[in-house]
């Protein structure tokens, strides 16, 4: 049996047939070796029988205690091949048992790697799907925003609008900005009203207020030239494209007030008021 141990840092062959086979040799060598001598002891019994010489029974004793001497080192060389052996025995076990745990081991992270493979591939799946959806919803939008901005259509309402603003009942009183916080605010037809003792354009006063009309006056295309007057109770301002154009500011009842300056609208036939 021969068992070969691999890891990610070095490589151990071992190869048990070899070791038991020296193991095996080396007694074989030591047996021969006994025998030897054992025949030799004999041998040399019988001689002395036969000749009664001591001398040769002292020289055969020696070669047989050699022999003797020599045997028991090759069986303590046995011995030992057959430690060498066993320990490699036990080598080759331990890097069996690494060699299975590690395969186990491999094989768990080979599962895991092919699900999180698997994972991947849906969720790489699940993202094209979801761009797809958004490429369409995006073309979506700028096809329903086209068609949005194709709808728009820009209309012109006649009216005038009227603001309602607090007045504290004197003429000192500062005339109201973009700032000033309105008590109202509508849209009429035109500038004319006659409230009364009535409320003032639904500003929740009766008196003590400021209506401001903002719009635009366009004359008729064969007017060349045009002048304004208001008639108003208490005062009233008129601007005209920004301008004062009439300022008749004060307590009094329903007066119309001096004419305005006299406007060239032979090409230009619209002032802002």
């Amino acid at each position: 049996m021969a068992v070969s141990a691999a890891s990610d840092t070095s490589t151990a062959t071992v190869s048990l047939p070899d070791a038991l086979a020296a193991a095996v040799s080396t007694v074989d060598g030591a047996t021969v070796t006994v025998n030897t001598a054992v025949e030799n002891s004999s041998n040399a019994i019988v001689l002395v029988v036969d000749t009664q010489e001591k001398m040769q029974v002292v020289e055969s004793s020696t070669v047989a205690v050699a022999a003797v001497d020599s045997a028991t080192v090759a069986i303590n060389d046995a011995h030992v091949a057959i430690q060498a052996a066993e320990s490699a025995t036990v080598v080759a076990a331990t890097a069996i048992q690494a060699v299975d745990s590690q395969t186990a081991v491999v094989a768990v992270a080979t599962t895991n790697l092919n699900n999180a493979q698997t994972a991947l591939t849906t969720v790489t799946a699940a993202v094209d799907s979801q761009t797809a959806v958004v490429a369409v919803d995006t073309t979506n939008v700028a096809t329903t925003k086209t068609a949005a901005d194709a709808s728009v259509v820009e209309t012109v309402v006649n009216g005038v609008k009227a603001t309602a603003y607090a007045y504290s009942g004197s003429t000192a009183t500062p005339l109201p900005t973009d700032q000033t916080t309105p008590l109202s605010t509508t849209t009429v037809p035109y500038v004319s009203a006659s409230w009364g003792s009535g409320q003032v354009l639904n500003s929740g006063r009766v008196d003590n207020v400021i209506v401001k009309y903002e719009g635009t006056i366009t004359v008729p295309d064969n007017a060349v030239a045009v002048k304004y007057a208001v008639y108003s109770d208490d005062g009233a301002k008129l601007y005209l494209d920004g301008v004062l154009a009439i300022n008749n500011w004060k307590d009094q009842g329903p007066t119309w007030s001096a004419y305005s300056p006299t406007y060239n609208t032979t090409t230009d036939k619209s002032q802002d008021f």
